[in-house]
């Protein structure tokens, strides 16, 4: 004899349906944590030399920068008066002592310039060079912008997740011109 009523059966079915929902959502729930948790974060940009210069005619104009930690070295300039520039970026070898260009910062004749690429801590030097000649009295003026967003420090955990720490840094003023990371 069967004494399940048709009532019963119909509560059953709501509760493996709720079974089902209650699945998904907690499915959802998981992919969320992970994706979240492992996703790139991207740390703020910290602000190294931000100034508008005179480059003279048939001069250089150095700018050393102090990259405190490695990251993303974003260099934009904007020359609207005067005529173009060359511009660099050099370091100097720790062990050698010799300079090393880093190409992706090396420019002819430009006026609006932006570029950024992946750099090491250390000492750099932003060259500005203004080659028209000294009897034409052509300076340049530019306006410098130079940011660093730091590289996001990751913890590994079991299983292939990442948590990143975030990175805290604060510029800090020295010397009215460079500007050094803490965090």
């Amino acid at each position: 004899m069967n004494l399940t009523t048709k009532s019963h059966r119909q509560r059953g079915h709501i509760a493996e349906g709720n079974a089902g929902l209650l699945s998904l959502i907690g499915l959802v729930v998981v992919i969320s944590t992970i994706w979240y948790l492992g996703g790139e974060k991207q740390a703020p940009f910290v602000e190294l030399y931000q100034s508008i210069e005179e480059v003279a005619a048939s001069s250089t104009k150095t700018i050393n920068l102090q990259l405190p930690q490695a990251g993303t070295l974003v260099v934009d300039l904007d020359a609207k008066s005067g005529p173009r520039l060359k511009t660099s970026l050099t370091r100097r070898g720790a062990q050698t002592g010799t300079l090393q260009v880093i190409e992706q910062f090396t420019a002819d004749q430009v006026s609006d310039y932006r570029r950024s690429a992946r750099l090491d801590r250390g000492d750099y030097s932003l060259n500005l060079v203004n080659s028209s000649p000294a009897r034409e009295k052509l300076g340049a003026k530019v306006r410098i912008s130079v940011r660093l967003r730091p590289r996001r420090r990751v913890v590994r955990l079991r299983r292939g997740f990442a948590l990143g720490n975030g990175v805290n840094a604060k510029p800090v003023v020295a010397n009215g011109a460079l500007f050094r990371a803490q965090g």
